[in-house]
C-alpha cells in the first residue's frame, strides 16, 4: 500500500502527507490546534531572531566602543606629542651665567674716623648734635645725626662746606629730616665706591620671588637694601641725567631685568633711539615689535600706532567686561595680550623735530595706557622745560635723576634740588610714585658685553620674529599692514571656507601671536570679509563666501 501511495504522490508528497497526519493526530490527542502550534513556532522563531539581533548589536556596540577608544587614544598620543614639541620649542629665560660673576666685596671703609671728625666739627661750631648711626652704602656713607632740643636744622645746613672740608669730601648732601625718623642725614661720598652689579640684584631673593608684573632692578639703597620696583604700577618712568652719569647703563639694566623675567608672549618692546648709539644692540630679539627706530618721523608713527593699539585694547576689555589687562589675561588665558614697553632713549631729539605732536602722543598714552598694558620709559640728557614739559611731567609720577649740571635741571626733573650733587656712575635720586621725597640709590651696572651675550642667547631661542611696520607707505596706497602679511591670503581662505573669524581662532590655526592675528583680523575687516565683533566670545560675522577668494588672489597675488 505504501508503495502504491508513494508511486501516486511521489516521495516528497508522501513525507508531506505523513507529517500532516502526524500533526493532526497530535492535535486530536492533546487537544492542541494547528494555529496554536503555528503561534508557538513563530514565537520561538521570533525570540531566536531577536536574541541573534541583540547579540549582533552588542557585538557591534562593543566594536564601536573599542574603535572610539582607539581613536581617543590616538588623539591623546598626538596631543602629548604636540605638547612635547611645544615644550621643546618653549622660550627659555636667559641663564644668569651670561652675566659676569660678582667680585668679592672689598674691605669696608673705616667709619669711626668720620664719626669722630663730624662730632668735633659740631663741637667747634657750638652745635648740640651727635652721630647716632652710620650706614655704609655702595657709593656714600650716611651719618644719622640727632640734634639736642633747641638746635635748629638750619645750623647744620650753615656749616655744610665746613663738614665737606673736614672730611675731605668733594660734595656733601644733607637730608632733613630722614624719612620716618627724627634725625638729619649727612651723606659723604666714599673714596672708593662699590659697584652694584645687575647679576647681584637678579640673583637676589627679592627679585626671584617678586610678584611684580614688570619687575625692574633699580639698585641698592644707602643701607645696602636691594631696590626693585614694578613698572606696571608706576606706570611710566622719566629718566634724566648728564653725559656719563649712568643713565644709559640704567636703561640697559631696566631692559635686561624684563628680559630675564618675561617671555616674548608676555612682553613686547618698541625702542626709539634717534642717536643710534645704545639700543640697536637689541635688534633681532623676538620681544621687539619692530627693529629699533632711529628716525624721528618713524618714532612719531610708532607712538600713533601705540595710541591705536591702546584704544583697541580698551574697547576689547570693555566688551569682555574687565577693567584692565590683568583681569583680561586672567579671564582669557588662551588669548592673553602682551605688555608693551616703549623705550625712548633721547626724548629731546624727538621734541626738537615735532614737539607738539610728540607731546600730544605722550600725554595721551601716559593718561590712558596703563589699563591697556602699555608703559612708557622716557630718557633725556637735556632736562629742560622745553623737553620735559609740565604736561609730560604731570603724567609721569615715577622719575629718576642721575647727576645733572645745575639745580635748575634737578628741579625740572624732581621738583627739588639735589641731583646736581650726585657723583655720577649710577648714583641716582629715585622718586617713586606717591613718595614726597626722592631716595638716593646706587644704580645697577651691566656691561655692553653682557648685554650682547644675553641678546645673542635670546636670538637663538627666538621663534618667528614678526614685525609691525609703523611707516605706512603701502597703507598710503590703500593696503593695510595686515594685508601685507604673508599669511593674509591663507587667513582669508580659512575664514571664507569655515565662515568663522576671531583673533584666537587665527592664533590657534596658524600658531601665531596675538598681535599678528589681530592685524590679520583688522585687514579682513578693512577688506569687507568680516564685520564688527559680535561679542567678547562670539568672534566676527563673515560677510563673504569662498567665491570671493579669486578676487582677493587677483588683487594681492596668489
Amino acid at each position: 500500500l505504501s508503495y502504491i501511495f508513494t508511486y501516486l504522490v511521489g516521495k516528497i508528497g508522501a513525507y508531506i502527507v505523513g507529517f500532516s497526519i502526524l500533526f493532526l493526530g497530535i492535535s486530536f490527542s492533546f487537544e492542541i490546534s494547528l494555529f496554536t502550534i503555528k503561534d508557538r513556532f513563530e514565537k520561538v522563531v521570533t525570540d531566536t531572531v531577536r536574541t541573534i539581533e541583540e547579540k549582533k548589536r552588542e557585538i557591534r556596540g562593543k566594536k564601536e566602543k573599542e574603535k572610539k577608544q582607539k581613536v581617543k587614544e590616538e588623539v591623546r598620543v598626538k596631543i602629548k606629542e604636540k605638547e612635547k614639541e611645544k615644550v621643546k620649542k618653549e622660550y627659555e629665560i636667559p641663564p644668569i651665567d651670561l652675566l659676569n660673576k660678582v667680585p668679592e666685596v672689598k674691605e669696608l671703609p673705616k667709619i669711626e674716623d668720620g664719626k669722630r671728625i663730624l662730632e668735633e666739627v659740631f663741637k667747634n661750631f657750638g652745635i648740640g648734635a651727635s652721630v647716632k648711626d652710620v650706614n655704609v652704602g655702595p657709593g656714600v656713607i650716611l651719618y644719622e645725626i640727632e640734634l639736642l632740643p633747641g638746635v635748629k636744622t638750619s645750623q647744620i645746613f650753615g656749616i655744610e662746606r665746613d663738614i665737606a672740608l673736614a672730611l675731605s669730601a668733594q660734595r656733601v648732601r644733607i637730608i632733613s629730616p630722614l624719612p620716618g625718623k627724627s634725625r638729619i642725614g649727612i651723606e659723604i661720598p666714599r673714596h672708593s665706591g662699590e659697584t652694584v652689579y645687575l647679576r647681584e640684584v637678579i640673583e637676589s631673593d627679592e627679585f626671584k620671588n617678586t610678584k611684580f608684573l614688570l619687575p625692574i632692578a633699580i639698585g641698592k639703597k644707602v643701607t645696602g637694601e636691594i631696590v626693585i620696583d614694578d613698572l606696571s604700577r608706576m606706570p611710566h618712568l622719566l629718566i634724566a641725567g648728564a653725559t656719563g652719569s649712568g643713565k644709559s647703563v640704567f636703561i640697559h639694566s631696566l631692559i635686561m631685568s624684563l628680559l630675564f623675567k618675561l617671555t616674548p608672549r608676555e612682553l613686547k618692546f618698541i625702542m626709539i633711539d634717534p642717536k643710534v648709539v645704545e639700543l640697536p644692540v637689541y635688534n633681532g630679539i623676538e620681544h621687539l615689535l619692530h627693529p629699533v627706530i632711529t628716525e624721528v618721523k618713524e618714532g612719531q608713527a610708532a607712538l600713533n600706532w601705540a595710541i591705536g593699539q591702546m584704544e583697541r585694547r580698551l574697547k576689547l576689555f570693555g566688551e569682555s567686561e574687565v577693567r584692565d589687562i590683568v583681569e583680561y589675561n586672567r579671564k582669557r588665558k588662551d588669548e592673553k595680550v602682551p605688555y608693551i614697553v616703549i623705550v625712548i632713549d633721547e626724548l629731546a631729539d624727538l621734541m626738537s623735530m615735532a614737539r607738539d605732536k610728540i607731546e600730544k602722543s605722550i600725554t595721551r598714552l601716559s593718561q590712558m595706557s596703563r589699563a591697556a598694558g602699555i608703559h612708557l620709559v622716557l630718557s633725556t640728557q637735556r632736562p629742560s622745560v622745553n623737553v620735559i614739559t609740565g604736561v609730560i611731567k604731570a603724567n609721569l609720577p615715577a622719575r629718576i635723576a642721575f647727576q645733572v649740571i645745575s639745580k635748575v635741571d634737578s628741579r625740572t626733573i624732581l621738583d627739588t634740588h639735589g641731583a646736581e650733587m650726585l657723583l655720577g656712575k649710577g648714583d641716582m635720586l629715585y622718586l617713586s610714585p606717591g613718595s614726597a621725597k626722592p631716595e638716593r640709590i646706587q644704580g645697577c651696572y651691566v656691561s655692553l658685553d653682557e648685554v650682547k651675550r644675553v641678546v645673542s642667547f635670546i636670538k637663538k631661542e627666538s621663534g618667528e620674529v614678526s614685525r609691525i611696520e609703523f611707516k605706512k607707505k603701502e597703507e598710503e596706497r590703500g593696503i593695510s599692514k595686515g594685508a601685507r602679511d604673508e599669511l593674509f591670503l591663507e587667513a582669508a581662505e580659512f575664514v571664507l571656507r569655515t565662515q568663522k573669524a576671531s583673533t584666537s581662532l587665527l592664533q590657534r590655526r596658524f600658531s601665531i601671536g596675538y598681535q599678528r592675528a589681530a592685524n590679520l583680523i583688522d585687514a579682513l575687516y578693512e577688506e569687507g570679509i568680516v564685520g564688527e565683533e559680535l561679542g567678547p566670545t562670539k568672534g566676527r560675522e563673515v560677510l563673504k563666501d569662498i567665491t570671493y577668494l579669486e578676487e582677493l588672489k587677483k588683487k594681492y597675488g596668489s
